[in-house]
């Protein structure tokens, strides 16, 4: 395996840290590996990381094997991952260093599909998926109205740190919540486009689905992510408010099983939504 510069990928992928974390990539013929720390808080999630943040990393690491066949800066937009947890991490600390390789499986002009696994020592999750492929200068037309010449670099990586959320709604069965970011929370994803990364939409919607779950039981109870699918629809300046409706599709204290559902929505506008089993521990 090949040592590779962290900062070339993160030219030609349009992603720089602190949104890039990993601190050290590989690549063995067309698959790259990397290894990385967790930074963002669990909550009450069990395991050594949250699935958003598990999903970030994946998808950055698929982008760079991506990014293998293609050297001119390119911006790979996610819009379509499913993530299945199939190991045991229990055991795990949160600041245990955690591995991750990923390749490609079909390229095009247009599109990328990749799969990701995760693992520290031995694998423990799975990440497919898909990619919207636009060259930077289709990307900076298309996008032109987000740019802004203020370009963050905190000292401390915004992504330590747990969502800020005002709750505007509960009916016992669902769970509403607003937010928005600035420019310095979404720091080194697409530089000088502050918008919303997907797996930060990601982790404000476990945010609240979490909230949702622990009313449903009336306890604070830990759980784990089993499965996640996400489909994102739309590329959202980061300066707009979000919406996060989440509800229980399904509960079964007998099983400790549950699904949850969380749209997002741009004012009317559906952004995302995002699909959750998991397993309570009551």
């Amino acid at each position: 395996m090949k040592a590779v510069s962290i900062p070339s990928f993160g030219q030609r992928i349009c992603v720089k840290p602190p949104y890039f974390a990993f601190t050290r990539l590989t690549v063995d013929q067309q698959t790259v590996s990397g290894e990385f720390v967790p930074e963002q808080p669990l909550g009450f999630s069990r395991g050594p990381i949250t699935t958003a943040e598990a999903g970030r990393h994946l998808a950055i690491l698929g982008s760079c094997a991506a990014a293998l066949a293609q050297p001119e800066p390119t911006y790979y937009l996610a819009t379509k991952a499913r993530y299945h947890r199939f190991g045991s991490s229990a055991t795990i600390s949160a600041a245990t260093p955690l591995q991750a390789t990923a390749e490609v499986l079909e390229q095009s002009r247009r599109a990328v599909t990749a799969h990701a696994t995760l693992a520290s020592g031995a694998p423990f999750a799975h990440l497919s998926v898909g990619y919207q492929v636009l060259s930077a200068a289709t990307f900076e037309r298309l996008f032109e109205g987000y740019r802004t010449d203020e370009n963050p670099q905190p000292g401390k990586s915004p992504y330590t740190c747990a969502p800020v959320m005002t709750f505007t709604a509960n009916d016992g069965q669902s769970l509403t919540a607003v937010a928005s970011l600035t420019a310095g929370q979404c720091a080194g994803h697409f530089p000088h486009y502050p918008v919303w990364p997907v797996a930060i939409i990601g982790y404000y919607s476990e945010h609240v689905i979490e909230r949702l779950f622990h009313h449903i039981v009336g306890q604070k109870a830990e759980y784990a992510i089993q499965a996640c699918t996400v489909s994102a629809e739309r590329l959202v300046s980061a300066a707009d408010y979000l919406s996060f409706r989440a509800i229980c599709t399904y509960a079964s204290r007998q099983s400790a099983r549950f699904t949850f559902s969380c749209e997002v929505y741009r004012g009317d506008e559906r952004v995302a939504v995002f699909e959750v089993n998991l397993r309570a521990y009551l």
